[in-house]
């Protein structure tokens, strides 16, 4: 197995069958051998890309044996919710909203969630499956799996919301104080259990 990333700080805990090479992924693809199966998980959430369908899923496809899997994990990029608890001006739904506009500005958008299976399909992927699961914000779901993953992603929201935030909207937005910007929105999640609380949710594929 193989990893790849940008970051030369990679977790030493791993498999003995694991290691991990560091590249840019953006770029044409260098491998002197194909792959049974190839992974991401979050990467378009995070702003890895301008372009998934040609510098992800085309070279996946080009990159795996005949009869390889391609597995993506992507998280959509705003908050949804099931009923009329959810709203439009709540921080969380704000920030969102900012969040998603932000990378459209910097051509790194967010929304490859809703996408996939096109593009899948486009690049002569066959037997294309599509799985949708939500993810709560919060405990606030009756069923025990949905209220185990709704304190995981509160937990990643608390921790993760200002490093998120901080260079990408100072940079899309020039905001000079985008600490101070991102401080309203995370104070206010924080502060307000209630909201964290609503059937809040994002949707991974």
């Amino acid at each position: 197995m193989e990893g790849v990333d940008w970051s030369p700080e990679q977790p030493t805990w791993v498999p003995p069958n694991l290691s991990f090479s560091l590249d840019d992924m953006r770029l044409p693809w260098r491998f002197d051998k194909k792959f049974d199966y190839i992974h991401t998980r979050a990467t378009m959430y995070m702003g890895c890309w301008g372009d998934f369908k040609n510098e992800v899923v085309q070279q996946a496809f080009d990159n795996l044996h005949p009869g390889g899997w391609f597995e993506s994990q992507e998280i959509g990029s705003l908050v949804e919710c099931d009923d009329t608890s959810l709203q439009s001006d709540a921080p969380l739904a704000t920030w969102a909203r900012v969040f998603y506009q932000a990378g459209l500005s910097m051509g790194r958008p967010r929304d490859a969630a809703d996408k996939m299976c096109e593009w899948y399909k486009e690049v002569g992927f066959v037997d294309v499956e599509q799985r949708v699961f939500k993810m709560p914000i919060g405990r606030w779901a009756k069923c025990p799996r949905l209220k185990e993953t709704g304190k995981y992603w509160q937990v990643c929201m608390d921790d993760a919301l200002e490093g998120l935030s901080l260079r990408l909207f100072n940079e899309a937005f020039g905001w000079d104080e985008a600490k101070t910007m991102v401080g309203r929105f995370t104070s206010t999640l924080l502060r307000d259990k209630e909201e964290m609380l609503t059937r809040n949710c994002f949707r991974s594929c």
